[in-house]
């Protein structure tokens, strides 16, 4: 897996971790931030926390990423 979509999906989990979770505004968002800075389109991060049958696992995070390239 390109280190770019580790990145982004690790951002996608703890994303979740943060507002699903935690409902952790504060950290919530500095994640939002950091997505913003690195330039990732924000729908990505959602369509990944919203598409994704295992954020757990890594291929299907990517099916759901390749999903989103997709529509």
């Amino acid at each position: 897996m390109p280190m770019n979509n580790k990145k982004i999906f690790s951002l996608a989990r703890e994303l979740i971790d943060a507002q699903l979770n935690c409902g952790n505004d504060e950290l919530s968002r500095k994640l939002w931030n950091e997505v913003a800075a690195l330039k990732i389109d924000p729908k990505r991060i959602i369509n990944l926390i919203y598409s994704c049958y295992s954020h757990e696992d890594n291929q299907s995070m990517l099916e759901a990423d390749l999903n989103y390239f997709l529509k």
